[in-house]
């Protein structure tokens, strides 16, 4: 049997006391469930904090990227037509085409019959009005060729009287004249010569006669004129043919003045058979 004995500091005497009965035990070790505990919390603690600090470290030494800005379309407005304005069409020179008929200008070739005869050369005369001076115009004349062999100059047969009477220039010498080409596709003009007179103005260039081939249908021949006057007198003739009288064709002449356009027509009535 053991004794234990231990002296305070102070005394000088020793307690003495017994041990407990019984085996002796080994002390307890202390528990393992909170030491294990505040492992894992310091853990958990650790990594959060390791993971807020690479978190910072990212964003601190990588810049924000800036959203690019997206341009929204303009809708272009769609176009409204506006009809553009009609223009007024400026007024051309009044014009007029008449035919002689032995006594006077006639404007409508409602002549008395026989008053012309195959052969004979017609006088016609195209009046340009409303000119100012330097105005210019083309002038192109158009006949059935089956029927007018050829243009000759307006006095041919008819002497100076067209140029005198009323509603012509009123004097017999025009201010300017031009030759008209032969037709060579025909005898007729052989030996003659085609022409046209002008009063109040000038002629420009003047063309061949087309086509230069034989007659099927119409011919042509153009020209230009200036005008010098406020009025334009073009005088010519047209040859009447052999066949003028009892052929199937019309007698027809066309003249075109710039845009402009008239037309005369002769009844076949109106012309007697050559002797």
């Amino acid at each position: 049997m053991s004794i234990f004995g231990r002296r305070r500091s102070r005394e000088h005497d020793w307690n003495w006391s017994h041990p407990p009965e019984g085996p002796r035990r080994s002390p307890s070790p202390p528990p393992l469930l909170p030491l294990a505990g505040a492992a894992l919390l310091f853990a958990a603690t650790a990594t959060g904090l390791l993971a807020l600090w690479l978190s910072e470290s990212n964003s601190a030494s990588s810049p924000t990227a800036t959203p690019t800005a997206t341009a929204e379309p303009t809708l272009t407005p769609t176009p409204t037509s506006v009809p553009s304005p009609t223009p007024t069409p400026e007024p051309g020179p009044d014009i007029s085409l008449a035919v002689w008929d032995g006594q006077a200008w006639q404007p409508e070739a409602g002549v008395a019959p026989g008053t012309f005869r195959e052969g004979e050369a017609v006088p016609l005369m195209l009046r340009i009005e409303s000119l100012d001076p330097g105005d210019g115009y083309p002038v192109t004349i158009r006949y059935t060729c089956t029927t007018v062999d050829f243009l000759p100059a307006f006095d041919r047969d008819a002497a100076g009287a067209p140029a005198l009477a009323a509603g012509a220039p009123g004097r017999p010498v025009p201010d300017a004249t031009v030759r008209i080409p032969d037709d060579p596709a025909t005898r007729a003009d052989d030996g003659a010569q085609g022409a046209a007179s002008l009063w109040g103005g000038l002629f420009g260039l003047s063309e061949y006669l087309r086509p230069p081939e034989r007659c099927r249908d119409e011919k042509a021949w153009s020209t230009k004129v200036f005008s010098a006057d406020t009025t334009l007198y073009l005088l010519w003739s047209a040859q009447l043919s052999r066949t003028a009288a009892n052929g199937p064709d019309a007698i027809r002449l066309t003249v075109n003045v710039g845009v402009q356009s008239l037309t005369l027509e002769i009844d076949r009535g109106a012309v007697t058979d050559a002797p």
